[in-house]
Parts: C-alpha cells; sequence; structure tokens
C-alpha cells in the first residue's frame, strides 16, 4: 500500500513539474511575439501527449516542445501573422462602424462583423491544436479548423467561456490579480490548455476515425 501512494505521488509531482516546464517553455517562446502561434501549437502537442498517456510515463517535455516548435515553425508563424492581421482589420472595421451615424446601417453593418469576429475567435480557438496533431496544407489548415469550429460550436463555445472565467476571476479585485500573475506565470497557461486538450482528444478521435474509414474504402 506505501509502494502504490509513494508512486502516485511520484505521478502526481512529475506531471505538475512537466505542466510547470511546459507553461515557462511556451511563456519564454511567446516573447518574440510572432512565435506566439508556433508556441500556442507546440504547448498543445506536448498536452496532446500528456493527456494520452494512460501509463502515467515520463515524457520528455523539453525535446518534444521543440520537436513540434521546429516541425510547426513556418506554417505557425504565417497562421498567426495572418491572424494578427485579420484581427487588426476586424478591430479597425468595428471602430469605424461604431463611428458611422446612421443607427440601422450601423446595427447591421455591427451583427455582420460581430458574426465574423466570432467565427475568428471559434477558429483561432481549434487551428494550432489542430496543427499540433494533423500535417496539412497552409489553407488545409486554416479550413478544417473553421469547418471544426463550426461542427463542435457548443465545445467551442466552452472552450472560450473556460479562458474567459479564468481572466475573470483573474481581474476581480487586487489579491486574486497578485494570485492570478502567479497562477498564470507558473502553471495557468498549460492547465488551461490540458482542460481544452481533453475535449480536443475526443474531437480528433473522430477525424481520426473518418480518415481509416476513407483509407479503407479507397
Amino acid at each position: 500500500m506505501k509502494y502504490n501512494s509513494d508512486s502516485m505521488l511520484h505521478a502526481f509531482l512529475t506531471r505538475f513539474a512537466d505542466i510547470m516546464i511546459l507553461n515557462i517553455l511556451f511563456l519564454v517562446t511567446c516573447l518574440p511575439v510572432i512565435t506566439i502561434g508556433v508556441a500556442w501549437t507546440s504547448m498543445y502537442y506536448v498536452a496532446l501527449k500528456i493527456i494520452q498517456d494512460e501509463k502515467n510515463e515520463e515524457i520528455s517535455v523539453l525535446k518534444s516542445y521543440f520537436h513540434s516548435f521546429k516541425q510547426n515553425l513556418l506554417q505557425g508563424f504565417e497562421i498567426w501573422v495572418l491572424a494578427l492581421l485579420f484581427g487588426s482589420i476586424l478591430l479597425l472595421d468595428v471602430r469605424i462602424i461604431a463611428s458611422m451615424e446612421a443607427q440601422t446601417l450601423r446595427t447591421a453593418l455591427f451583427v455582420a462583423t460581430g458574426t465574423v469576429v466570432l467565427l475568428f475567435v471559434l477558429t483561432l480557438q481549434f487551428v494550432f491544436p489542430y496543427l499540433s496533431r494533423f500535417s496539412t496544407k497552409f489553407h488545409t489548415t486554416i479550413k478544417n479548423a473553421a469547418l471544426m469550429a463550426i461542427a463542435q460550436f457548443p465545445r467551442a463555445i466552452l472552450m472560450i467561456a473556460i479562458t474567459a472565467v479564468a481572466v475573470w476571476l483573474t481581474l476581480l479585485n487586487k489579491y486574486t490579480i497578485y494570485t492570478g500573475i502567479f497562477f498564470w506565470m507558473s502553471v495557468g497557461f498549460s492547465t488551461i490548455a490540458l482542460i481544452k486538450t481533453k475535449m480536443f482528444v475526443r474531437i480528433f478521435k473522430g477525424i481520426e476515425q473518418k480518415q481509416i474509414e476513407e483509407a479503407q474504402k479507397d
């Protein structure tokens, strides 16, 4: 019994260390800003390995992270730059629409732009986790991520809500801000990624099953 208890404690401490290392790697590789997309992809690559590790085996977080970072450097960079440009255009559109005097036109444009913004945010939730798991061409990655976001709309909204609630709890007051800074700097980003990855595993299994069935038909 003592042996099992010690093993469980060892497994917990090992996994906690993995999560902390993953969080630090993510933060460090996000510093250039233009590498955030690649860092995001690499974090989910390791998170998938952790979630799918049913035997609680030790994972080389550092090795796995930079393996994904190198493998997805170009496409992760391209998608992130595109996201920054598209997000900037949407922000500019919102500011222009807000300055319009015609209320009816302004409302209609707000609804249309809001729909695009929602699709953009939902796709952003899926595109880097998708890239961490599947090797596809640039346009295919974005298209499949958008289709997944629409097909998995309730889960996509839940993922956004998880992040939003975590941020809201952080900003409640000065005490939660201090605690939140420690949380986000130590394990926050990787913990949120792991929670979402549990949902991504189910989604990806469905995609992989369809790919197997299509391959068998061919």
